[in-house]
């Protein structure tokens, strides 16, 4: 009984067609097109959400970039944000000298 309620659970998980098995924590996004659902951007599998259901029938999917690109994409927001606030403070100094001359 309880093994027919995990068949039933694993059914709504959707197939990794490059292992050939559901999707575990750690498994990048597959390299086969099944769906255009997901496009092959290099994230990595999270989990399912099991509170919610596609229109496939299967449980929607949690998937995060990797490490090393978040940090370089944090990174990159970091420098243009300074680079905005620099020229902010630019333009105002310049606003000032001039209103002071």
């Amino acid at each position: 009984m309880n093994t027919r309620v995990l068949l039933v659970r694993d059914f709504a998980k959707r197939f990794n067609p490059d292992l050939e098995r559901i999707f575990k924590r750690g498994d990048s996004r597959p390299k086969k097109i099944v769906t255009k659902k997901y496009p092959q951007d290099g994230r990595i599998f999270q989990s399912y959400l099991k509170t919610k259901i596609d229109t496939g029938g299967f449980y929607l999917e949690s998937w995060v970039m990797p490490q090393d690109t978040l940090i370089k994409q944090r990174a990159v927001a970091a420098k243009i944000k300074d680079e905005i606030e620099l020229a902010s403070i630019r333009k105002r100094l310049k606003d000032n000298i001039i209103k002071e001359w």
